[in-house]
């Protein structure tokens, strides 16, 4: 129907897992996973960290944290960082990931955190590595609960899930489990 998303695609980790799982169920809407990923930090390419295999939160500190800006402080749950409950001491808010990304490319003492993909022509600026000793993200969709999949839908999970898996296989995030 008009104004309604037949899926919607979002992440569930450990510190947002409550508050999401009852905000779905009072709408609905029905939680499917993709993927576990590792979170990731995105650095840019000069940055001093870029070449670690592993980054440690303290490794953060005194960086900028760019993230996602929030409209609505009410609804911390929904943000799109998963280490939006940390308290960094310089943030820069944003709206859209190529913003995001042009930041963080153009301040080596910059950072985002996400699930580690890239898109290709991002590769030649930033990198994603691996946070070490952090909760897993669950990456899936959500659906109506009540109503099948269309066949357009159903071809749109067929192209992601191949997304998701060339793309996750060329990052450095390797930390990755098919979910169940």
């Amino acid at each position: 129907s008009l104004g309604m998303c037949d899926l919607g695609i979002i992440y569930i980790s450990e510190p947002n897992e409550k508050s999401m799982m009852s905000e779905l169920k009072s709408r609905d809407l029905e939680f499917l996973p993709l993927r576990q990923v590792t979170p990731c930090a995105y650095l840019s390419v000069n940055s001093p960290l870029a070449q670690q295999k592993e980054i440690d939160i303290k490794d953060l500190e005194g960086k900028a944290f760019v993230q996602y800006e929030q409209r609505n402080a009410t609804l911390r749950f929904y943000s799109e960082e998963v280490l939006d409950e940390l308290p960094f001491e310089k943030k820069v808010y944003i709206r859209d990931r190529g913003t995001m990304e042009d930041v963080i490319a153009e301040n080596p003492l910059s950072f985002g955190i996400g699930t580690g993909a890239l898109i290709a022509t991002s590769r030649i600026k930033l990198v994603t590595i691996p946070l070490r000793e952090h909760t897993k993200m669950n990456l899936g969709w959500i659906k109506n609960a009540q109503k099948p999949l269309n066949e357009i839908g159903k071809r749109y999970l067929e192209l992601l899930r191949i997304a998701i898996t060339e793309e996750f296989d060329q990052t450095l995030c390797q930390e990755i489990k098919q979910a169940d």
